[in-house]
């Protein structure tokens, strides 16, 4: 049983489990903690969000799915709640690339949501 992933918008019991635990213990469950990033009015997903942070690097490829995905507020909240708040050296040229996909060549979905325009603040941010 992996009590360590949480369960409900309030189990706070399992992401305190996941602050004991080593990131090479909780990384082969990122994906799943990345699923509470989709509504960031969730209380454990600021939580979810800070164990992630640190690690932004190492979960990339996760990132780059979601980015890619149709699910555009679950986007907004991954630009806004998890790479905004990244320090830029976390941020590898993979997922680079793919917000400056976003920014500049976005979906049509992704204008509608706006989308684009969290990549291109992201973008000015970085470049500042």
């Amino acid at each position: 049983m992996k009590n360590f992933i949480p369960k409900a918008k309030d189990d706070h019991e399992a992401t305190e489990v996941l602050r004991t635990m080593a990131w090479e213990d909780i990384y082969p469950y990122a994906g799943e903690l990345l699923t509470w990033l989709q509504d960031m009015n969730w209380p454990v997903g600021i939580e979810a969000r800070d164990i992630l942070l640190p690690h932004v690097d190492s979960i990339q490829e996760h990132i780059i799915e979601i980015l890619r995905g149709n699910d555009g507020m679950w986007k907004y909240w991954i630009l806004y709640s998890l790479i905004d708040y990244a320090d830029e050296t976390h941020i590898g040229p993979d997922l680079l690339q793919e917000i400056k996909r976003i920014a500049g060549d976005p979906t049509e979905g992704d204008k509608r949501e706006e989308i684009d325009e969290a990549a291109k603040e992201i973008l000015e941010r970085f470049s500042a």
